[in-house]
């Protein structure tokens, strides 16, 4: 079970899924605070007290961060170190500023500030969002676009499928199904599992160690459509 909590400041908006949890929870919203960094502390703590209460295992991710604007900057998640889980890929969004990092960037350079600080890893994960289940609908809002696949041991139960997705033992995709994925404290190795006349090309994006963390931040000025 999930519950997707729509919130925001200005033009801003700020959405979280909270997955497992079994009760309603009573949210901040946006116009009882200033900032979006305010949004994000005073939900993510309205979650954990009621994570604290729920019997099974459950996880805290926030949605879209680029859902209309880049709503929430990296700053957001490298200062805000308990917050485990973000989506890379949403099939209903797209990056909405040419300048902007790519979403691929934005999970590096959140991770490796995180990892500089010694801080908690932030895993991504996909989904294709969906809205509409009729065959004439917009391709982007249907099912089967994007989706994680979870390493389970035993039952697929709520409470495993949570546990596994708390520890970063999934990975996400919209299509490519990995057929060797393992790492032996040393070595990375990553092959997909083959299909039918298509060709793979795996590129890893790093960042090297003793690299400049300053950061400037870029105001992103809305425009009123014509």
């Amino acid at each position: 079970p999930g519950e997707e909590i729509t919130t925001g400041v200005t033009q801003y908006q700020t959405h979280f899924n909270v997955f497992n949890v079994e009760e309603n929870l009573n949210f901040s919203k946006g116009s009882k605070c200033k900032t979006t960094d305010e949004v994000l502390k005073k939900n993510y703590a309205v979650y954990k007290k009621a994570a604290a209460r729920a019997p099974g295992k459950s996880f805290f991710m926030v949605n879209h961060p680029f859902w209309h604007a880049w709503d929430i900057a990296p700053q957001l998640l490298i200062d805000n170190h308990e917050i485990t889980h973000f989506e890379i890929c949403n099939n209903t969004s797209v990056e909405p500023v040419a300048y902007a990092l790519s979403t691929e960037k934005f999970w590096d350079l959140v991770l490796a500030h995180r990892l500089a600080n010694g801080h908690k890893v932030i895993y991504a994960t996909a989904t294709d969002d969906t809205h509409y289940y009729w065959p004439d609908s917009k391709p982007a809002a249907t099912p089967d676009n994007a989706w994680v696949m979870v390493n389970v041991p035993g039952k697929l139960t709520p409470d495993n499928i949570g546990s596994a997705l708390a520890l970063g033992d999934f990975y996400s995709s919209c299509g490519v199904t990995l057929d060797t994925l393992k790492f032996d404290g040393k070595t990375l190795t990553v092959a997909a599992k083959p299909g039918k006349g298509v060709k793979y090309h795996i590129e890893f994006i790093v960042t090297k160690k003793n690299f400049d963390r300053s950061i400037t931040l870029k105001k992103y000025e809305f425009k009123k459509s014509k």
